[in-house]
């Protein structure tokens, strides 16, 4: 922990503001948000780090960078910049992003590629973890499986008490 602390304060970005956009090229409220983004970028000086889950590694990133920040997925569009993390294409989203954009831009920031690193000893993924999906999901089959099995044994056994 207090390794983890030593390192962000030395991989603070005093570059423009970063930010790190999770998108699915299916997904219509992402690219609500590339339009808002696009938007933005003509108004203000950051960069911006797209990266579509339907990528293995962008899916592990994503994954590693959640970890990171203690944020749980909820899905696409997902961003993270300094040390915030938006979700959605809604008027909260657009305004925090807004406001981190604008902070960022006159203050010292976290490139949240610096928060993965600097938490990479209890976040990191790689192809065999759980983001893993090779195999045809037959992990999350087994699961839902044995969840099921474990219903319907429980609904047995008060059935017959």
């Amino acid at each position: 922990m207090l390794l983890s602390l030593f390192l962000l304060v030395f991989t603070i970005s005093l570059a423009k503001p970063v930010l790190y956009f999770f998108e699915s090229p299916t997904c219509p409220h992402c690219q609500n948000m590339k339009a808002y983004l696009n938007y933005l970028k003509s108004q203000y000086d950051f960069d911006v780090k797209m990266y579509s889950v339907s990528d293995k590694e962008a899916l592990i990133l994503v994954n590693e960078m959640a970890c990171a920040y203690n944020y749980t997925l909820v899905g696409v569009p997902t961003f993270f910049i300094n040390d915030k993390v938006f979700a959605g294409d809604g008027q909260g989203s657009k305004v925090g992003i807004l406001n981190e954009i604008k902070y960022c831009s006159n203050h010292t920031c976290l490139d949240p590629m610096d928060v993965v690193k600097a938490n990479e000893y209890r976040c990191s993924f790689s192809k065999d973890s759980p983001v893993d999906d090779s195999n045809g999901g037959i992990g999350v089959f087994l699961f839902f499986g044995l969840v099921i099995a474990l219903v319907i044994v429980g609904y047995f056994i008060t059935k017959h008490k």
